[in-house]
């Protein structure tokens, strides 16, 4: 059964989809529901303030579909920061995701950054292995090839330019 309802928080009327007794958040509530996980992810993993929310921006739009999982990405990616479930066992939870899984993925997501920047040394390559792949990077680092796909150059950039702190080098392309 699909229902409709205008709802009023914090005196902002924001529209709700109710489908099979669950409420679909907007855009900006999800945001606004994740930053704290996100945020708090940062600091135990001192990741740059920021980068992770601006990470989930970029993957997921903070669309309820892609966080709860029923939206995978082209290349079968799921969740709020968009992991492979050959790779991160947070994200071959039973879908819809619940919210416990969204901050195991939050958790994973975090770590996997933390472990990119140790292995490459800067936020930027970090950035680019992971939209691209860590093998991908490898190779690129340690030969200039294959080049650097744009999507990868404009996801760095993207991030990057909102988050002053991860923008700590080149990313040669």
């Amino acid at each position: 059964m699909d229902r409709r309802g205008l709802y009023v928080i914090g005196g902002l009327a924001l529209l709700a989809i109710v489908l099979g007794g669950g409420i679909v958040l907007s855009e900006y509530q999800n945001r606004q529901k994740w930053t704290p996980a996100l945020n708090a992810a940062e600091a135990q993993y001192g990741l740059p303030a920021g980068l992770l929310v601006r990470q989930a921006q970029e993957e997921s739009s903070f669309s309820s579909a892609v966080i709860d999982g029923t939206e995978a990405s082209s290349a079968g990616a799921l969740g709020i920061l968009q992991l492979e479930p050959a790779y991160f066992p947070s994200v071959q939870a039973p879908r819809p995701f619940s919210d416990d899984a969204v901050n195991r993925q939050i958790d994973d997501a975090a770590r996997e950054m933390a472990r990119l920047y140790e292995h490459f040394g800067s936020w930027v390559n970090a950035l680019a292995a992971y939209n691209w792949g860590e093998g991908n990077m490898d190779r690129y680092t340690s030969s200039g090839s294959p080049p650097i796909p744009a999507e990868t150059q404009k996801y760095v950039a993207d991030i990057t330019a909102d988050v002053p702190a991860a923008n700590d080098g080149d990313l040669v392309v």
